[in-house]
């Protein structure tokens, strides 16, 4: 009877002192602002947070997303300098102003896609909805 094949574990990429310092900021980045959010009263979607998906003619992601209320944060997390922050957002702009132009069909959509986003829009009212 053939063995079957051992399941190679994957290394991970040993980082430089730099890639840390910059890891680092980027988390400590996000965990202030989710702080400041939640502190907010907002509700964290975390499982509809860093999720490759695909909405209309749109492939993208949110770094984050919150709810409170009726109203939906989508986040984009970056701590590019200011020079570079332009440019990480214009490959985003066109895929956003599709989510906009759409906002009744990409909250159904996301209902869909994440239970914590469901549950938090259990008093959804498309009416008073802001994104």
């Amino acid at each position: 009877m053939p063995s079957k094949p051992k399941n190679k574990t994957v290394k991970k990429k040993k980082l430089s002192a730099v890639e840390k310092i910059q890891r680092k900021q980027e988390l400590d980045h996000a965990k202030l602002i989710r702080g400041i959010f939640t502190g907010s009263g907002f509700q964290r979607c975390a499982n509809a947070a860093n999720k490759n998906f695909q909405f209309s003619s749109v492939n993208t992601d949110f770094d984050d997303v919150f709810v409170y209320e009726n109203l939906v944060i989508l986040l984009e997390y970056t701590t590019s300098s200011r020079a570079n922050v332009g440019d990480h957002l214009k490959g985003k702009s066109e895929k956003y102003n599709i989510i906009l132009d759409n906002k009744d069909d990409f909250i159904d959509f996301l209902m869909t896609k994440s239970s914590d986003f469901s549950s938090a829009l259990e008093n959804y009212d498309p009416e008073q909805a802001t994104i």
